[in-house]
Formats: C-alpha cells, sequence, structure tokens
C-alpha cells in the first residue's frame, strides 16, 4: 500500500467521521431522517442505524 492510498484513506475516513457528526447532531435536533440522508449522503437506513445506536 502507498503513502498516497494511505493518505487518501484517512481523508476518506475523516470525512466520513464528519458526517457522522452532523447527522447525530441532526438526531439530536429531531430532523426527519430522510432530510438527515439528503444532507449528509447517507441513505434513511444509515440514519436510523445511527439514530437506533445513540443513547
Amino acid at each position: 500500500m502507498g503513502f498516497e492510498k494511505v493518505l487518501d484513506d484517512i481523508k476518506r475516513e475523516g470525512k466520513l467521521e464528519g458526517k457522522r457528526e452532523i447527522a447525530k447532531r441532526m438526531i439530536d435536533l429531531e430532523i426527519d431522517s430522510t432530510l438527515i440522508a439528503a444532507a449528509t449522503g447517507f441513505t434513511p437506513e444509515e440514519v436510523e442505524e445511527l439514530r437506533n445506536r445513540l443513547p
């Protein structure tokens, strides 16, 4: 695995984590899963899975 590949993977994971944090905040604001999906690029099912994992 080359250095650039590792950097790309790190960037991709960082972006995904940022989208998760935004989705969590939107869930806390009780925004509809469909709107969260549209804003983050997640599927509504992924949003619901995240919603179910939150305390």
